[in-house]
């Protein structure tokens, strides 16, 4: 499931402890002692990885060639490690892992960009010079590099890991140096040192900085991939050090199975696939532990410890990665498709899947089909887990508990297990691991087909640390039935005996063994038999209809009855009649005589008295129509199940050919409080029931695992529960004991999540809890009490259960501009409720537009099925604008909350900043996201095979919601006229049942700061007073509220007159006097203004040769032209490509310097004269702008003749005269002193420049750091810091700073 399992990781010395313990006990005993305990080991030994319960491991001892082998199983998890113990070879020598894909594209490395090598080398994306092996053939004499951040491939609890690591050496190396300057100050000799003592204690203070701001950006892996005339072959940097000749030259995975590690300290083994001509690298590494674990209890193989395999040793492992990294390992709809080609390529005969999600449409949606398709037309049997979200019913997940196709699994946990993995001191018979899912599914399948061993010691990779863990949950059930399939297909296949994915399944289901504590919706068919199942599979082979799927569905498409909400006001149910079509499936390239010689008879039959249906049909290929009709009405209060069945009367040991679910909730009677003498024969006769809203009951003898189920019909007008329960004493003693305490309704339209409230408590003797949650009146409510399964001991619980209800009229208020207030009219259906309303916004939502919106049609290799089923990619680009730092939510309200039931497979997006850096990734169900101060560009990308689905979508909008920081609260009064003249506000009141209150919630009386006109402002409401009797006393999470910004609200954000100001600087004298009033002289003006105008818009690059003439035209007519000038220094000073042409910049500088009089400016600027003095405020007015003009001009040419001095561009322009140019540097910077504080924020690079010069790299990292800390990454600073760290010789500061740069601008210098 989205949590993957309920996971719990044991330490491989506990084990090893236990072990010793039991053997060892051993030694001393008499011969018939030491017999048992060895017995007793050996099953505590394969309780670890439970075979026994299923008849698996007596099926291998009897069969030992029947252990797997010829068995391709494909693993759709988050990754498998082709490197750890346990995944090497198969018992008959062949690799395990035969191939592994990364189907998300989290490990993608762009290697789009094409180099030739000179002498061996080239120079990486990082900025490192590459060296290759001399050895490698390149077919054309060409590679290609890329680039990769380490941590965006590394597991989320590795890169923790290897960060402790990494900052662990660092610290070492840190204080090193450390002890050196402290040595150094110390000791300080002013003849011996070359360096002044202030100085060194300005290092020391940055050093002692570097080291509080540490950061660890993790390494960057260079990455190059070539063509040797066979293969694309790919190698990536693992140790950064630049020499490619040590490390693998590896190609796809599946051609050589090679493998490589990082490092030893990760312990992350990988592998590489290539993609679309060497453009795409594929790094594969796994996500999570978990993959690797559900592979090793398929088909782990343990040549010298074979009490360790798995299910199925001799199987082989396809893994396909679909947990993506970005998204801490969960599933993402573009890796499921992907995932489904890569099994057919691969030719698998089966596919485990441990993954699933909440539901909305069972049995639908784009993956969906391509699972179908991948089943019915390819024949792969597809097991998958049910999910963990159980006790209550219902509770199933897709696609395993939700799908025709695949094969659903529930969790057993067995006695053996129980001891072997949990210790548990008190055993009990099988049952169901009280977490996991129970069906049945909204639209009334069984949910879960199969049960099997919920719990397994199993290899983890060896970035973990581990050679095993213990894991539970139905992700352990499904691989362990998995398994057992391959045992059964090794047979089939290897004995030559016919079978489908059909046939194996209804073989399975029809020898499983039932449990008797456990119910239908938990174990479905029962727990897999192996042995029995292969049998069932010779004896019916060739039978009628053995190789085809018998489909049974309602009239209205359901996949069987399920009446859950149907009860009238006395909550007994009417008997109702179904038509149910029962249909062959057949194959999609059945022929049309197929169909014709399709006929086979059915007994039809009901497993309980209260279903009932005629005595048989036959059925052609156009299948047949039956009756069902159900009657509850003489059912008790509880879960009911029974089955339709069809049996091949001339041999109906071969068991049902096809299965009809009917479930039914009976709801405890509702009687009216006044009802006193129905009262009084519920409670004498100890019958659970509901009275005027209230329910109370004592639970005895609670044992471990034991679930009690209620269903109660919430009552009208309901919008809340209180729930109060406490264990009280037993004979047992009053030890703790765990409960899970699960509440769940249906609701249209809805998952099972979103009707529920799940807890899990420990309970201490006569401690009462209460919880309080949301309900939806009407519609029948589950209240399971699960004794948790390995909690032990039995205990008595009692339970009240208080329905409320305070009741809107409406239940969302929604303001819009204009309106006053909007009148919300409250009752109290049920009893005395305390009325006190509270409403207040606490975030608000911007709706954004897609400013780009680009379909591609993707490569054949990897997303190309048939010849004519290509997917699309549709990439959407917001804007995003953080004006301060702060969270914000994306939402996409076209394709968001769906995956399984998804028309698009779900979506992902990501948020970058300009610089090329991905700072978020997330998925359809978004959580919150830091981000700093800056502008931000989200991607959101959708596919399909269907390229005009994605053109629908090319507008879509996103809602980008964000906290207002303070909430707003919104006043509510009783009366209009309070509203209009801000009377008195509605304090509280109480309402006796039945009666009502009207409202009246206003609206904000101006708009929060940092919203605009159209936003919409988002909270909730309460009206009931919090902690009323006892309990929550409101609705738990309020109504939803929201409020549309009005433009007369909102602040404006305009920036002012700048509307059609010129771009060039103009230091002309204004038109005063007759010139002012001369239309020539007003024509010229323009005309200068509209020259300057094109002049600054030409492009030096391609249109130098015009923008001298202009230049030189302008300054013929007038040389001391300043505004001309300056429009010259500023366009040759240009960022992009200022270092091409320092020199000129230098010249044009001092011309423009030579035109500014420092002594006059400085005369105007402190001279004073009369407030009506027109004619010398303009004067001063001209001499600040002057003097604007002198310091940036000081600046310009001190940058720029600093920039001189780079070493890129000394390679190119060597300096002449050393003395010449230093004088010529320190003579700007002193004329800059003159009029600012060169070490202030628009300065201060030009002072550190000074400073480094000097050798005083302490002081210029004091500078540098005050205004870089805190600030957003800078290309330049960043670069700076480095140089200045790597000039003094602090190594390990300076392959950070590296680091840090090439992290944060993955595309170069900006």
């Amino acid at each position: 499931m989205r949590e993957r399992t309920a996971v719990a990781y044991w330490l491989l010395l506990s084990i090893s402890t236990l072990m010793f313990g039991i053997l060892g006990s051993s030694i001393a005993a008499e011969p018939q002692a030491a017999a048992d305990n060895d017995r007793k080991a050996a099953e505590m030994i394969y309780g670890l990885m439970p075979r026994q319960e299923t008849g698996a491991l007596d099926f291998v001892e009897q069969h030992p060639e029947f252990d797997g082998r010829g068995v391709v199983v494909a693993i759709f998890d988050t990754g498998v490690d082709p490197g750890v113990v346990g995944l090497q070879t198969t018992p008959d020598g062949r690799p395990k892992v035969i191939d592994i894909v990364d189907a998300t594209g989290s490990g993608d490395v762009d290697m789009s960009k094409v180099v030739t090598p000179e002498n061996s080398q080239v120079t990486g994306l990082s900025g490192r010079v590459l060296k290759l092996d001399p050895n490698w053939k390149l077919s054309d004499g060409k590679v290609r590099v890329g680039m990769k951040a380490g941590y965006e491939l590394y597991p989320h609890e590795l890169v923790d890991r290897v960060k402790e690591h990494r900052h662990k050496e660092f610290n070492q190396k840190q204080r090193k140096l450390e002890n050196e300057l402290h040595s150094q100050i110390e000791n300080f000799s002013k003849d011996e040192s070359k360096v002044d003592k202030a100085e060194l204690e300005k290092r020391l203070e940055a050093l002692l900085a570097a080291g509080r701001s540490y950061t660890d950006p993790g390494p960057i892996y260079d990455c190059v991939v070539f063509h040797d005339g066979e293969h694309f072959r790919a190698v990536v940097d693992t140790d950064e050090d630049g020499d490619l000749a040590d490390e693998k030259a590896m190609t796809n995975y599946r051609v050589a199975r090679e493998y490589a590690q990082f490092d030893e300290v990760s312990l992350l083994n990988f592998g590489v696939n290539i993609y679309e001509g060497g453009k795409v690298l594929s790094i594969v590494a796994d996500a999570h532990p978990h993959g690797t674990h559900v592979a090793g209890i398929v088909a782990g193989y343990y040549p010298d410890q074979p009490e360790w395999n798995g299910v199925a040793p001799g199987a082989q492992i396809v893994s396909c990665k679909i947990g993506d990294t970005y998204i801490d390992g969960m599933e993402t709809g573009q890796a499921l498709i992907r995932a489904t080609k890569t099994v057919l390529e691969n030719k698998c005969d089966l596919v485990n899947m441990s993954f699933g999600e909440p539901t909305k449409a069972p049995n639908e949606g784009l993956i969906i089909r391509y699972f179908d398709e991948l089943v019915t037309k390819h024949g792969v049997i597809f097991c998958a887990s049910a999910g963990n979200s159980g006790p209550a019913l219902s509770t199933v997940g897709a696609p395993g508990g939700t799908s025709s196709s695949l094969i659903g699994i529930g969790a057993h946990v067995s006695p053996k297990m129980m001891e072997a993995q949990y210790a548990l001191r008190e055993t009990f018979s099988d049952r169901p691991y009280t977490w996991s899912s129970r069906g049945p599914t909204f639209d009334g399948d069984i949910g879960v087909n199969l049960f099997a061993p919920g719990g397994a010691f199993a290899p983890v990779p060896q970035w973990t640390l581990e050679k095993s863990m213990q894991m539970n949950g139905t992700s352990m059930a499904s691989p362990n039935c998995c398994g057992n399939f391959a045992l059964v297909l090794s047979s089939l296949k290897a004995e030559k005996i016919s079978y489908n994915q059909e046939s194996v399944r209804r073989a399975f289901e029809n020898t499983a063994k039932w449990i008797d504590d456990a119910s239908p919706w938990a174990q479905g068919a029962g727990l897999i038999q192996t042995p029995a199942a292969y049998e069932a599979l010779k004896r019916d082979a060739g039978r009628n209809a053995e190789l085809y799927r018998l489909e049974a569905t309602l009239s209205d498409g359901n996949r069987g009855v399920y009446i859950r909400d149907l009860h009238d006001a006395e909550g007994w149910a009417s008997p109702q009649e179904y038509r149910v079509t029962v249909k062959p499936l057949f194959h999609p390239d059945a022929t049309s005589q197929e169909k014709v010689d399709f006929r086979i008879r059915l007994e039809l039959r009901s497993t309980e008295d209260w279903v009932q249906v005629g005595p048989e049909s036959t059925l052609s290929s156009e299948g047949d129509m039956i009756s069902v009709f159900v009657d509850p009405s003489g059912l008790e209060p509880g879960a009911h199940y029974a089955e339709v069945q069809g049996i091949d009367p001339d041999h109906p040991e071969r068991g049902p050919l096809f299965r009809l679910p009917v479930t039914v909730l009976r709801t405890v009677p509702a009687i009216q409080e006044w009802d006193d003498e129905l009262k009084d024969e519920l409670e004498d006769e100890d019958i659970p029931h509901l009275a005027g809203g209230w329910m109370e009951e004592h639970l005895e003898d609670m044992s471990p695992g034991r679930i009690e189920r209620r269903f109660i019909a919430v009552p009208d007008g309901a919008t809340w529960v209180d729930l109060r329960f406490q264990m009280e004493p037993h004979e047992n003693g009053g030890r703790s004991r765990m409960f899970m305490v699960h509440a769940l309704q249906a609701i249209p339209g809805l998952t099972n999540r979103d009707g529920e409230k799940n807890n899990v408590v420990i309970l201490e003797p006569e401690v009462p809890k209460v919880v309080s949650f949301p309900v939806q009146p009407g519609r029948t409510m589950e209240l399971a009490f699960a004794q948790y399964w390995s909690s032990l001991g039995d205990c008595n619980l009692h339970y009240e259960l208080t329905f409320h209800g305070i009741t809107p009229d409406q239940r969302e208020v929604r303001l819009q501009p204009g309106d006053e207030a909007v009148q919300v009219e409250v009752s109290t259906p049920l009893q005395y409720e305390k009325l006190a309303p509270s409403a207040k916004l606490t975030s608000y939502r911007r709706i954004v537009k897609p400013t780009s919106a680009k379909i591609t049609q993707l490569a054949e290799d990897r997303d190309g099925f048939d010849e004519d089923r290509r997917f699309h990619l549709l990439e959407l680009s917001y804007p995003i604008e953080q004006k301060s730092d702060g969270s914000m939510t994306p939402r996409f309200p076209k394709t968001g909350d769906l995956l399984y039931d998804s028309e698009y497979g779900g979506h992902v997006w990501a948020i970058f900043e300009n610089n090329g850096r991905r700072v978020a990734t997330d998925d359809i169900w978004p959580g919150a996201v830091a981000l700093g101060k800056g502008s931000y560009t989200l991607k959101l990308w959708l596919r399909h095979d269907d390229r005009s689905k994605l053109e629908e979508l090319k507008s879509a909008t996103m809602s980008l919601d964000r906290s207002l920081g303070s909430p707003v609260s919104l006043s509510v009064y009783s009366t209009l006229i309070d509203v209009m003249q801000d009377g008195a506000k509605f304090r509280s009141k109480w309402l006796a049942p039945g009666q009502k209150q009207r409202l009246f919630v206003s609206n904000v009386s101006s708009a929060p700061g940092g919203t605009l006109a159209g936003d919409i402002l988002l909270g909730t409401i309460t009206y009931g007073e919090e902690g009323t009797h006892d309990g929550a006393g409101q609705l738990p999470g309020g109504f939803p509220v929201s409020v549309v910004v009005s433009t007369a609200h909102a602040v404006s954000t305009s920036s002012g007159g700048d509307a059609g100001k010129s771009s060039v600087e103009s230091f002309d004298e204004p038109l005063t006097g007759d010139a002012a009033k001369n239309s020539r002289e007003k024509l010229n003006r323009k005309l200068r203004e509209a020259r300057l105008e094109f002049l600054n818009s030409l492009s030096l690059a391609s249109d130098r040769e015009v923008f001298d003439r202009l230049i030189e035209d302008a300054l013929k007519k007038d040389e001391n032209d300043l505004t001309v000038l300056v429009a010259k220094l500023r366009k040759l000073d240009d960022e992009k490509s200022r270092k091409e042409r320092l020199g000129e910049v230098v010249e044009a500088a001092d011309a423009v310097l030579a035109q500014l009089d420092e002594t006059a400016i400085a005369m105007a600027l402190v001279g004073r004269s009369a407030a009506d003095d027109k004619e010398a405020a303009s004067g001063r007015k001209m001499a600040e702008k002057k003097k604007a003009l002198l310091i940036d001009t000081l600046y310009r040419k001190g940058r720029a003749l600093g920039y001189m001095e780079l070493p890129e561009v000394l390679a190119k322009h060597p300096i002449k005269d050393q003395k010449a140019h230093d004088q010529a540097f320190e003579g700007a910077y002193k004329a800059l002193s003159k009029w600012v504080d060169p070490t202030g924020s628009d300065y201060f690079l030009l002072h550190i420049r000074r400073e480094a010069r000097k050798q005083h790299f302490g002081e210029s990292l004091k500078w540098l750091n005050k205004y870089s800390s805190g600030a957003a990454p800078n290309y330049w600073y960043l670069e700076k810091r480095r140089k200045i760290y790597e000039a003094l010789g602090w190594d390990h500061l300076t392959e950070n700073a590296w680091q840090l740069r090439t992290s944060h601008f993955p595309n170069g210098k900006p």
